[in-house]
């Protein structure tokens, strides 16, 4: 089991060094992308949230774009690695959906969301130094990030875990 593990960590690392955004004209439609909720139980039992910082230094959700061949679920993998520098198992369903405009470069994109349980949390990850990562309780977390419609999915996740 174990071995299984570490297999499919080497193999997620592999696959993250050896996709890369491209370089691709303008989009027609929304820009596929996907996030994650990672989350993790603190000792006292309680549900915390890993938040990492946006490139305007906004808090917010690791998420980025589907590559072509990855699917949502995969590249919901990929940007907790990179971005959260965390590893771990996520829901089966996707938590909802949100759109934004992406103002830097023009165009709409429409994100999956999905919850992420932290089982393993990396000292060096590719983005570390271009974000700072954070673990709150959803309150904190629901304060802190400044988008509504990311902040009515923290709190969807939330009524998710006491369910």
């Amino acid at each position: 089991m174990i071995e299984q593990h570490i297999n499919s960590t080497e193999n997620l690392i592999d696959d993250v060094e050896t996709v890369h955004e491209s370089d691709d004209p303008e989009p027609i439609g929304p820009v596929d992308q996907a996030a994650a909720i990672p989350y993790r139980f603190a000792r006292n039992g309680q549900v915390e949230v890993l938040l990492v910082t946006a490139g305007n230094g906004d808090w917010s959700i690791p998420k980025g774009h589907v590559d072509p061949g990855n699917t949502h679920r995969q590249t919901a993998h990929i940007e907790t690695y990179e971005e959260a520098g965390v590893m771990g198992s996520l829901h089966e369903d996707f938590l909802g959906v949100f759109h934004y405009h992406k103002a830097s470069r023009g165009y709409d994109c429409r994100v999956e969301v999905y919850a992420l349980h932290v089982t393993e949390q990396l000292l060096d990850y590719p983005e570390r130094g271009r974000r700072h990562r954070e673990w709150v309780s959803l309150e904190e977390a629901t304060e802190r990030v400044p988008r509504e419609d990311i902040i009515d999915l923290l709190r969807q996740f939330g009524d998710l875990m006491d369910a």
